[in-house]
């Protein structure tokens, strides 16, 4: 009996002992704790109290130390300020020229002064990794008439309107689409700084008649790549320095063609391949243009597909 209660006794006092131990080492921590709590607020009040007597001391130091911060800070609002009022107020680099469908005889003059009311700005190519770089895009619907005689059916120029005996600009083609004349064929032509170049045109045969197909020109240094409906067509590989100018966009010159065009669209840069066939199969647009007068979207069916457009004439 008397060695039960010894055990009992020495459980009992060990119990005591660990729970002593226990809370004595958590009081402990909690005394470090707050030692550690205060001596921060005591560092926190001390640097506090130092900012408060540097700011309110009247020397010229912190006077101009001062200032140059405001002035810092001002002129980086302000650089920050203009970046984004010229990012939402500037026009587009990829712009629609002639947005819609238009007829091929409805002449259009779209003007480069920014005083105009039909003013839009088409910027030249510059200071490109790969040299000068731009695309030219548009949907096409030629006539049932091959187009007759010698000269050249007007369908766009970025230049002087056409005045050539064949009716081709014969100085400012940056670039200039023609059609015709006698075949169905696509005329390709870019001006290059040394007159009368002739290795700066591009002849694309057997285009497709009564049918939508879309055409892209494409400038890359001095490669120039006709690309219809994707596929690259043509190609010609300038001898000088393609010659860009600050010229209007004239569109259906002189009678322009029989036929029809839709979306013409100007790019400030060498689209690839992938970027062409996107907008080839997003097909034309076949609301009518702002500068249109007649036409409408009726009839105007078929592309890409022979199969499809066979079964509708």
């Amino acid at each position: 009996m008397s060695s039960n209660q010894n055990t009992f006794d020495n459980i009992g006092q060990q119990s005591s002992d660990a729970f002593n131990q226990g809370y004595n080492t958590l009081s402990n921590s909690i005394s470090s704790a707050k030692e550690s709590l205060n001596a921060g607020v005591d560092d926190l009040t001390k640097n506090v109290e130092g900012t408060k007597s540097f700011l309110d001391s009247n020397t010229m130091v912190v006077k101009f130390g001062f200032l140059i911060l405001v002035v810092i800070v001002f002129t980086f609002l302000i650089r920050v300020g203009i970046t984004l009022i010229a990012y939402f107020t500037q026009p587009g680099k990829h712009p629609y020229v002639v947005q819609g469908l238009l007829d091929g005889t409805e002449p259009v003059v779209v003007s480069q002064d920014p005083k105009s009311a039909d003013y839009t700005p088409i910027f030249k190519s510059n200071n490109e990794n790969t040299g000068l770089e731009f695309t030219w895009g548009v949907w096409l619907r030629m006539g049932k008439e091959v187009p007759s005689g010698t000269k050249y059916n007007h369908i766009f120029s970025k230049g002087d309107a056409p005045t050539g005996v064949d009716n081709l600009d014969v100085v400012n083609n940056s670039p200039g689409l023609y059609y015709g004349p006698s075949t169905n064929q696509l005329y390709v032509k870019m001006n290059t700084v040394k007159a009368n170049d002739p290795t700066n045109t591009v002849t694309v045969d057997n285009i497709p008649i009564m049918k939508w197909f879309h055409v892209a020109i494409r400038m890359k240094n001095t490669v120039m790549d006709v690309y219809v409906n994707g596929t690259i067509s043509g190609r010609a590989v300038l001898d000088h320095t393609p010659k860009q100018n600050y010229q209007d966009v004239v569109v259906n010159q002189n009678g322009g063609f029989a036929g029809k065009l839709s979306d013409l669209r100007y790019f400030a840069k060498a689209l690839n391949v992938f970027e062409i066939n996107s907008i080839v199969n997003n097909g034309p647009n076949m609301s009518t243009s702002k500068y249109a007068t007649g036409v409408g979207e009726e009839d105007y069916y078929g592309y890409l597909s022979n199969i499809w457009y066979s079964s509708k004439v």
